[in-house]
């Protein structure tokens, strides 16, 4: 635009020339036309026709010098208005830079501060992943090592003395007037066996079995708690009682019958077969103790320690812990849920990290145009 009005300016220049030129010619031969006519034809004693030929020829040249006058002053009336129309141009002009920096300033400032907030937040989701990758090691669960710990962790211990009552018959019951012509109305033979047990047992939860589904980001679904008995520290038995005996009923229905008479057999026979059945018994028992059949009364005790041993470890990574009994779709043992929420952590915190850095970096160039693009409009705001 500043070239094609040079040329405009060189243009208008040089017809303002032309028209001067034109009107000092033309006054130029006015003045010799009258000098020709008073020194001239005047001398020829041609006086009228002096006056005529001079007044024709003055004529005749005013044309083209009034005609550039009246084309000087036009142009110059139009020139003050293009001068008027170029400066008004030149500062609408200006105002439209001055318009549309402060326009790049606020969209750079927006830019900026956009960047900012990226910046906090991922800053903030940053904070929050190395909290609950703190959380996660603090609880134990950063490693498999530190995990297989909590696998074999026992929740429970308790010291008890159980009682162990075994009858079996080795002669049902009979009429006893079959042996004996006067005998009782019923009898029956049987091995009575008693023991006591000091037991100190310890009881779990098999972890290994629960499964966790995550639901959202702030909750789970935990199902799979069984309680497993995990072994004794102390397990005294003691025979309080074993003997053969023959227990006599008198009455020959459930209703009327009573016990008239007990008989206990002292024979070294019979003492064998009383600790012979005496230690069978012992060793069911014990069979059903390792088996955590003989103490499942604990079982409802165990499950709800282990589901309180749960939330306390998982509540400072979920807001809501859900237990229940069927396993959901998609659910993962609890080793392998807790090893990928740490990888899947430690992928998000890199990410992060990157992100953070990359928007850094821009939010610098950012800063940087913006204190150019402000130096820029200060200086038109001098000018």
């Amino acid at each position: 635009m500043d070239f094609l009005g040079f040329w405009f300016d060189l243009g208008d220049t040089i017809r303002n020339a032309m028209l001067i030129l034109v009107i000092l010619l033309g006054v130029i031969g006015i003045i010799l036309v009258m000098f020709l006519s008073i020194f001239k034809l005047r001398k020829a004693n041609s006086s009228t026709g002096a006056v005529l030929i001079s007044a024709l020829t003055g004529c005749f040249l005013m044309v083209p010098v009034i005609s550039a006058f009246n084309n000087y002053v036009t142009r110059g009336v139009e020139g003050e208005i293009l001068t008027e129309a170029k400066a008004e141009i030149r500062a609408a002009k200006a105002e439209y830079a001055r318009l549309a920096e402060e326009n790049k300033i606020m969209a750079l400032e927006e830019e900026i501060m956009r960047y900012q907030i990226i910046i906090a937040e991922q800053i903030v989701t940053k904070a929050e992943l190395d909290k609950s990758y703190y959380m996660m090691k603090n609880a134990g669960l950063a490693s498999s090592s530190s995990f297989q710990n909590i696998l074999e962790l026992a929740l429970l211990q308790i010291n008890l003395k159980q009682t162990d009552v075994r009858k079996e018959d080795i002669e049902p019951l009979q009429s006893g007037k079959v042996l004996f012509f006067f005998g009782p109305d019923l009898c029956r033979t049987e091995v009575l066996s008693i023991w006591t047990h000091d037991i100190t047992a310890k009881f779990g939860v098999d972890l290994n079995r629960i499964r966790i589904a995550k639901r959202d980001e702030k909750s789970i679904e935990v199902s799979g708690i069984r309680p497993i008995f995990v072994g004794t520290s102390r397990n005294v038995p003691h025979r309080v009682l074993n003997e053969i005996r023959r227990i006599e009923y008198k009455g020959d229905t459930p209703l009327n019958r009573t016990v008239s008479k007990i008989t206990i057999f002292n024979d070294d026979d019979n003492k064998r077969l009383a600790v012979s059945r005496a230690n069978d018994f012992e060793k069911e028992f014990q069979t059903r103790l390792s088996e955590g059949l003989e103490l499942n009364f604990m079982d409802n005790a165990v499950i709800n320690l282990g589901k309180n041993f749960l939330k306390i470890m998982l509540a400072p990574l979920y807001e809501d812990i859900i237990f229940s009994e069927q396993e959901q779709p998609g659910a993962l043992p609890l080793m392998e849920y807790l090893n990928n929420e740490i990888n899947t952590n430690r992928n998000q915190e890199e990410s992060s990290r990157i992100i953070i850095s990359t928007n850094e970096e821009v939010l610098i160039l950012k800063l940087e145009e913006l204190e150019t693009a402000r130096t820029r409009l200060a200086a038109m705001e001098y000018m």
